[in-house]
């Protein structure tokens, strides 16, 4: 069985800063164990409640495998099942629960503007895998790496939304975020003159991002 849901709830919050309910739902340490399953993370779907025993995917797309949580005396399962988390039970907020069949749950894909916005969070966040490339560079790679499509269950190259978006982007002035952040720093702190207060470094590198982000306008 498999429910498409938007890719916000499936976020990991990496390049975001905002973490899903369903993949804050992760909870394959406290399945896995020898406990009864205490101290598990769940969400809620079509009025029910769930819990996630693994996660999959990729840059292009987002899964979850979920279970429901059945209460005991409703439950008509088997006892367990191979490859799956479905019969066992846990313990949730005192009450005791049999888990469900799993159940994939795949990020629909996002709009054009949605994949605008998420290429620029990769971009600023990326970190060291966008050290020394302008934001441009980065789309490029993005056009010709081939990604794992967990729908297709196959390496694809991009194509439809994630495409157009790139092209967008492209269009606009290019930007290297790593030049503005120095040249910055440099204005701010007087680098020649005189030595950085450390202290002062989270808060100018907040306002750096809020003066790169004006570029992308």
């Amino acid at each position: 069985m498999t429910n498409i849901v938007h890719i916000s709830r499936l976020d990991w919050g990496v390049f975001s800063g905002r973490e899903g309910d369903i993949a804050a739902a992760y909870s394959a340490p406290a399945l896995s164990s020898s406990s009864d399953g205490k101290g598990i993370n769940t969400f809620r779907y079509d009025g029910k409640l769930w819990t996630v025993g693994g996660r999959c995917g990729s840059w292009l797309r987002e899964t979850a495998d979920a279970y429901e949580l059945i209460a005991v005396a409703d439950y008509n399962g088997p006892d367990n099942a191979s490859y799956s988390y479905e019969g066992k039970t846990i313990t949730h907020r005192g009450r005791q629960y049999r888990l469900g069949p799993k159940t994939e749950f795949i990020a629909a894909d996002r709009t054009v503007a949605e994949w605008c916005i998420h290429l620029r969070q990769t971009y600023e966040n990326g970190g060291y895998f966008t050290s020394g490339k302008t934001y441009h560079d980065l789309l490029r790679e993005d056009l010709e790496r081939e990604i794992w499509d967990s729908v297709k269950r196959a390496y694809v190259k991009p194509s439809g939304n994630i495409v157009a978006a790139i092209r967008l982007e492209l269009a606009k002035p290019n930007f290297d975020k790593h030049k503005f952040e120095l040249i910055k720093l440099n204005r701010q702190c007087s680098i020649e003159s005189s030595a950085i207060d450390i202290t002062q470094l989270p808060a100018l590198m907040v306002a750096v991002r809020k003066d790169w982000r004006r570029c992308f306008r």
